[in-house]
């Protein structure tokens, strides 16, 4: 996608705002307390649009096209989102979706590079057109946005390799990109894995390598099968 120089100039701000304040809490405090804050970074930005400049979303619950679309996340996110699933989830349905997540990332290995991008494979944490960790999403899922809801369902219906994405809400895409790469940036300086890793391949290396984690926290890679991207 190519923005303006004023889109541009508002992104590189964000990111200079946000990194070294992600840096400086997840030396502190930890990735967890850095992704948390970097959260309310962005709803703090997002109610900072003027609301003259707000467009009206075509996103709405029940909608969930870009949802079986290919997501990245870094291991910050992935954590945040399993422990939020924990939490909030039963026995049975966290289970259920610990299922999902390691038939999904065994159906998206088997896929030739490039292949993912091609298929609507509907994400593991979505459960009736709705997500579970909808408050634990990844930044990449908060930041697309669709003021035609046509644009998605074709792509859902047939994915093509020069799909652009549908018409946006620049501001939110801009803003939520941006708060994303200034934590991405504080995470990587503070010695953390800031790797964009395949959303459902780091999910199901997260549930079966006990060590994922401890990884992490050493500053290691701490997904060893999942897809990386870039």
């Amino acid at each position: 996608m190519s923005l303006s120089p004023h889109y541009l100039a508002m992104g590189r701000g964000i990111v200079d705002t946000v990194a070294p304040q992600s840096l400086d809490d997840a030396r502190r405090f930890g990735p967890e307390i850095a992704r948390q804050r970097a959260l309310q970074a962005l709803d703090a930005a997002l109610a900072g649009i003027p609301l003259d400049q707000r467009k009206s979303l075509a996103c709405a619950q029940g909608c969930s096209f870009c949802c079986h679309r290919q997501v990245a996340a870094s291991a910050a996110e992935v954590f945040g989102l399993l422990d939020h699933l924990r939490m909030t989830l039963d026995a049975i349905a966290f289970a259920q979706f610990s299922a999902r997540c390691i038939a999904t990332a065994d159906l998206v290995a088997q896929m030739p590079p490039g292949q993912r991008a091609l298929r609507s494979i509907a994400c593991p944490a979505l459960v009736d057109g709705a997500c579970a960790g909808y408050s634990a999403r990844p930044f990449r899922c908060r930041a697309y946005n669709s003021l035609d809801v046509e644009p998605c369902r074709r792509f859902f219906d047939e994915p093509r390799e020069d799909y652009t994405g549908p018409p946006a809400d620049l501001d939110r895409f801009v803003v939520a990109q941006a708060v994303m790469f200034g934590l991405f940036s504080g995470l990587e300086r503070a010695g953390f894995d800031s790797r964009p890793y395949e959303l459902a391949t780091a999910l199901a290396d997260a549930l079966t390598d006990a060590e994922a984690s401890r990884r992490y926290g050493r500053g290691e890679q701490a997904f060893m099968k999942a897809i990386v991207f870039g």
